[in-house]
C-alpha cells in the first residue's frame, strides 16, 4: 500500500508495523472524518447556545448585603446543572442553598432561582435563614409570575434587559 506524491514513496508496508496497528479502508476513514465534523459542529452549536446565567435588578442590588458573590452564584449554578438543589417550589422554580464562605449552607442564603432544563437560569431572589424561614405564598405566585415571563424571552428580549439594567449577567470575574 503506498501513496506517491512529490516524487517519494509513501509506503507503508503492513509486516514493518506492529501487530496492535490496524489499517482502516478509505470507507472507514471517510465514515471517521464524518463523524468528527458532526461532532466539532454539534459542539460549535451548544457554545452559541450556551446556557446564561443571570441576576434580575433587586436580587443583584441584594448580594452585597448578603455577601454573596458571582463567584458563588457560578458555583451554585454548577450544582444546579447536577441536579442539586433543595427544594422544586414548581413552575420552574427552585430553592437553592448557598454557602458563605467558611460558615456553610446552614449559615448561609436561600436562593429562589428560574430554570428548564438546558435553558438559562435566572436568580430572582434571596433571604437568609435567620431572617426568614421560607417564602409565603404571595412571594411565591409573584416569583412563577416573574419566572414564566423570564423563561418564555428570547435572547434578543434578554439582550435588550441587560442593555437596560433590569438584568445582569453572572460572571466569573
Amino acid at each position: 500500500m503506498g501513496i506517491e506524491g512529490g516524487g517519494i514513496d509513501w509506503s507503508i508496508h503492513r509486516d514493518s508495523l506492529p501487530d496492535s496497528i490496524h489499517f482502516f479502508s478509505l470507507q472507514n476513514w471517510t465514515h471517521f472524518v464524518v463523524i468528527v465534523c458532526k461532532l466539532y459542529h454539534l459542539v460549535i452549536q451548544l457554545r452559541m447556545t450556551r446556557k446564561r446565567i443571570l441576576k434580575i435588578k433587586t436580587f443583584n442590588k441584594s448580594l452585597a448585603k448578603l455577601e454573596l458573590s458571582d463567584k458563588d452564584l457560578l458555583i451554585a449554578a454548577n450544582q444546579i446543572e447536577a441536579g442539586l438543589y433543595e427544594a422544586n417550589l414548581g413552575g420552574n422554580l427552585y430553592k437553592k442553598r448557598i454557602a458563605i464562605r467558611n460558615r456553610g449552607k446552614s449559615h448561609g442564603v436561600r436562593t429562589i432561582f428560574a430554570t428548564k432544563l438546558s435553558k438559562n437560569i435566572f436568580f430572582l431572589f434571596s433571604f437568609r435563614k435567620n431572617e426568614k424561614v421560607n417564602i409565603d405564598n404571595t412571594e411565591l405566585l409573584n416569583l412563577l409570575k416573574i419566572s414564566e415571563f423570564l423563561l418564555n424571552l428570547s435572547n434578543d428580549e434578554i439582550r435588550s434587559l441587560l442593555e437596560k439594567n433590569y438584568l445582569f449577567e453572572v460572571n466569573d470575574d
